[in-house]
């Protein structure tokens, strides 16, 4: 039993040593294009984890009105500095971001208070199997879930590799009009775009 317990607390040490400073993994471009070919929004939106802006400037280019905010206050952050998300109670039509995993959960709970409309937030597929979230899926549904069939570009270290993460990930969508029961689920095939 202790040898278990060893192995599983040095597993879980290497994995956290070997995340990313700040659990800052940028989005690709192929993973944007995706979701806005697919989904519409109406109205603004807000990019509440923004990092280096990937996300908020393909938004830009696409005519859409962003507010661009990040918890972080280096030189590289795209949009308003040292802006405390959850501290937050702006109210805006969208949110779309890719969180921090660590705190994904609290990033859906509070973006869906902060929006009149829709959520969508780039998740691991494997995010839809905890015990813990059930109370999260049951009181705000989600209304649709875009698999991406083809893993995704992953960024670390300052290096983008196109052959993909080692999971998958899906754009997870809240709508606040929808009201058709259970989410519709569709898959996506990227076209490997970093930039």
């Amino acid at each position: 039993m202790r040898e278990n317990n060893s192995k599983k607390k040095l597993f879980l040490n290497i994995v956290r040593e070997d995340r990313a400073k700040n659990d800052v993994y940028p989005t690709p471009k192929c993973a944007i294009d995706s979701l806005l070919n697919n989904e519409s929004f109406e109205g603004n939106i807000w990019e509440c984890a923004s990092g280096e802006g990937h996300i908020s400037k393909i938004l830009i280019e696409r005519g859409f009105k962003v507010l661009s905010t990040e918890l972080r206050e280096d030189r590289t952050v795209f949009g308003e500095k040292g802006i405390d998300f959850f501290k937050e109670d702006r109210k805006v039509d969208n949110i779309i971001t890719n969180p921090p995993f660590c705190l994904a959960e609290d990033f859906v709970i509070h973006a869906i208070k902060c929006t009149n409309k829709k959520v969508a937030m780039l998740l691991r597929v494997g995010w839809l199997e905890s015990k813990s979230r059930y109370k999260i899926f049951k009181s705000t549904p989600i209304s649709k879930i875009y698999i991406f069939s083809n893993r995704l570009p992953f960024y670390r270290n300052g290096v983008w590799y196109p052959s993909g993460a080692s999971f998958n990930h899906a754009w997870y969508i809240w709508d606040k009009d929808y009201k058709e029961g259970l989410p519709k689920i569709d898959w996506l095939i990227h076209t490997n775009e970093i930039k």
